[in-house]
């Protein structure tokens, strides 16, 4: 079925970009939410990571300002009370990760984590401990930014999204010849005609339509 709505649909073939962490760094936008300032957001700038900002909290998660972040570190206590959650940062990152589920939401606290912290993970992307070293903290923005802005990590974020779809697997290579030849403008990239091309909903779709579009700088 894949194959055939492909045809339909393919172009020819446009190379497809391939970056490394030198051309991720400045592309990534990094948010934390903490309502004290913290130094690892300086130190990412530092290195390289320009688009790294803090803010005490987020009354409205819909913001330009908000959305057009990659990756989200949320402190687990002293923030979202502007949005009213009572669990503070675990109702914030919930609330992200449910409106944007395309992006990254990683959690971190200097409290001993506990089973309150550990019953998020099915929810955000990872955890961290506020004290961890800023090694640490780098390695996540590296991997974050590597599944959002290379190939290989677009191509697998359709793969697994795909397969909890469709309880099935495709091939890695299938799924990158599809997205070479879907195009690499605006409008051509749109959620109908990857429902169409995937066999899958048009809210599933959506999913991989974000991914795409941040891939693509779109």
């Amino acid at each position: 079925m894949i194959s055939s709505l492909f045809n339909a649909f393919a172009k020819k073939a446009e190379k497809l970009p391939i970056r490394d962490t030198s051309e991720t760094r400045p592309l990534t936008k990094i948010l934390f939410v903490d309502d004290f300032k913290f130094e690892i957001v300086e130190y990412l700038n530092t290195c390289g990571w320009i688009q790294t900002k803090r803010i005490k909290d987020i009354d409205d998660i819909t913001h330009p300002s908000i959305s057009e972040n990659h990756i989200f570190f949320i402190d687990i206590q002293g923030v979202g009370k502007k949005m009213g959650f009572t669990d503070e940062g675990l109702g914030l990152a919930r609330a992200l990760k449910e409106k944007y589920p395309e992006k990254f939401v990683i959690l971190y606290s200097a409290q001993p984590t506990g089973d309150r912290f550990d019953k998020t993970l099915s929810i955000v992307d990872d955890t961290i401990r506020k004290n961890a070293d800023s090694y640490e903290f780098i390695k996540l923005v590296e991997k974050y930014a590597t599944q959002t802005f290379s190939l290989d990590g677009c191509v697998s974020r359709i793969q697994l999204h795909l397969k909890n779809e469709l309880g099935i697997s495709i091939n890695p290579t299938k799924i990158e010849e599809i997205i070479s030849k879907l195009g690499r403008k605006p409008t051509e990239i749109d959620i109908d005609k990857i429902a169409k091309v995937f066999s899958i909903s048009k809210n599933s779709a959506a999913m991989i339509y974000h991914v795409l579009r941040a891939y693509l700088l779109l």
